[in-house]
């Protein structure tokens, strides 16, 4: 066939746009709920602490269902995620260093904020899962990897750990 061309694209790379296509959506879905959860207007340029409070919000519907992270106080964070001010720290960290010449903070720059905190958060919480590997590990026998529930669940009780706190129904499955 002369004067036809073809669209000679791989489908990796069709594939590699649609899914960056649906992280966007998603990552700006949920900033957009965020806004609103905080009846902050989107044309509005954030302040420091808006930005903050607009982060903390976006993350607990990034960890959390809809609905629990619509109810839940935000002074009960961190008894549903342990980690919850690490993920504070960590985002704040992002949000600096996006916005680290004052630039302000629009609803694109703090989309542009949220989406890079979702490409880093695996390797933010492989620091936590590997901390909580070595509590583990501590409270193991040290040579069948198991853990009597009995001690798992004293570091809990005990106030040291408050991760370790599933059903033994749960770690059975």
């Amino acid at each position: 066939v002369t004067g036809v061309q073809t669209c000679a694209l791989p489908i990796s790379a069709v594939l590699a746009a649609t899914l960056e296509h649906l992280i966007h959506n998603e990552a700006e879905g949920r900033l957009s709920k965020a806004y609103n959860t905080l009846d902050l207007g989107k044309t509005k340029s954030l302040s420091n602490e808006e930005a903050q409070r607009v982060l903390d919000a976006y993350m607990k519907f990034y960890l959390l269902s809809d609905a629990l992270a619509t109810k839940l106080p935000d002074d009960e964070m961190s008894e549903v995620f342990p980690g919850w001010q690490e993920t504070q720290s960590f985002t704040r960290d992002v949000l600096k260093e996006l916005t680290r010449n004052g630039e302000d903070r629009s609803f694109q720059r703090m989309t542009n904020v949220v989406e890079e905190i979702g490409e880093r958060f695996g390797q933010f919480q492989d620091g936590e899962c590997k901390q909580m590997k070595t509590k583990l590990i501590k409270l193991g026998d040290q040579s069948i990897g198991r853990v009597p529930l009995p001690d798992f669940y004293r570091s809990s009780i005990e106030g040291t750990t408050f991760e370790f706190q599933e059903s033994p129904a749960y770690l059975r499955e």
